[in-house]
């Protein structure tokens, strides 16, 4: 993360203001591997200024290794100084609208794939604005604001009537940039920071003009930090969220209808999108390409456990290098193990580990992602 940054701060001080952010896409585009445009785009919207492209190179990452197989297109819309694109609402709009072009030329070209997009920070205005400009038959699948820089307040019925599925806003009360820069300046929408920032604290449901306000709230999820995030790099900071690791454990399954380890405990049904939906025939079912990277890479949220020996009141011993069928008794001779008999219907629960001692199956990747398969 640390190289990311300074490489990425180092090309901004030798490009014009108009050519640093397309570097940055040219660099992403040269060394990441092209996705097929059938499997869905995922595009990603930086944060203000040159330095707001990081994360250029990890969402990529993050997403391939999650096994999405589609194109990840880093829009560039960032100019020379972080402020002009925080308080710029003029050109941000058309910037907005550039993206807006962009979304509906793709869905022209590719009808049934799924589109998201990922958002950072002042960005997450662009992506906002854009949503408001698309044609209500345009719609986009997923999207996830991290660091989301708007005033909380903001009025999102326009922008979630273009969602098919979910919003997730990534919010954490010690973002720095937030509390501290983004107060003082205003919010991306250019209203007050004290009405409230959305990276901060989500967005708030508010009272509105629009008759179905209430439903399409209801695609809006708030997900505020976790503790659990830290494992996976994300520390709540305000640019941390963009972690490869992250995107791939978290954010990545989210855009792929599978929310549940995301929103931890708000029990939501993750969206499928008519893409999947329609996929039935095996020969249209695209396969992803997983990348052979993501296997060196250790779940934060499977840690081994260790094998304990345990000694019983009679002597005997049972450890991890005995059979899973037998048990060693104090003379060193292994005999079957005897199940006992409880009272009840059913003996408790243990695991028992295998010799190498792995944990078992992650429980949320092997759930189904479809809405029949979650509890309500």
């Amino acid at each position: 993360m640390l190289k990311q940054y300074v490489s990425i701060l180092f090309f901004s001080l030798f490009c014009s203001s108009a050519g640093c952010s397309n570097i940055v896409k040219f660099a992403v585009d040269k060394t990441q591997p092209r996705g097929v445009q059938r499997e869905g785009v995922v595009y990603y919207v930086g944060g203000a200024g040159p330095v707001g492209n990081i994360g250029s190179f990890d969402i990529p990452r993050g997403l391939r290794d999650a096994g999405f197989g589609g194109v990840v297109e880093v829009y560039p819309w960032q100019s020379w100084t972080h402020a002009g694109d925080q308080l710029n609402i003029t050109r941000n709009r058309e910037k907005a609208a550039e993206l807006a072009d962009q979304i509906q030329r793709f869905r022209r070209q590719n009808p049934d794939a799924p589109i998201h997009i990922v958002a950072l920070s002042a960005g997450t205005g662009i992506a906002t604005f854009a949503l408001e400009y698309l044609p209500e038959s345009t719609k986009v699948d997923n999207v996830a604001y991290l660091g989301c820089s708007m005033s909380a307040q903001h009025d999102m019925t326009r922008a979630l009537r273009r969602v098919r599925g979910k919003l997730y806003v990534l919010h954490a009360p010690g973002d720095a940039v937030l509390s501290n820069l983004v107060w003082y300046t205003g919010t991306v929408d250019r209203k007050e920071s004290r009405d409230g920032i959305a990276g901060l604290e989500g967005f708030h449901h508010i009272s509105s003009p629009y008759p179905d306000t209430d439903a399409q709230y209801e695609k809006l999820v708030n997900v505020s930090y976790r503790n659990e995030f830290r494992d996976a790099g994300y520390d709540g900071g305000h640019v941390s969220a963009t972690t490869k690791t992250f995107v791939q454990f978290y954010l990545a399954p989210a855009l792929m209808d599978n929310d549940r380890r995301l929103v931890g405990n708000t029990r939501r049904a993750p969206y499928r999108s008519p893409f999947l939906a329609n996929s039935r025939d095996t020969a249209r079912r695209p396969e992803p390409r997983r990348s052979t990277a993501s296997r060196d890479v250790v779940d934060p949220l499977r840690r081994p456990e260790p094998v304990v020996a345990e000694t019983y009141p009679d002597g005997t011993t049972l450890n991890a290098d005995a059979a899973p069928d037998a048990v060693e008794n104090s003379a060193g001779q292994a005999e079957p193990a005897v199940a006992e008999d409880y009272a009840g219907d059913s003996a408790p629960q243990a695991w028992s580990g295998s010799d190498s001692g792995e944990a078992p199956a992650d429980p949320v990747a092997a759930e189904p992602s479809s809405p029949e398969g979650i509890d309500g």
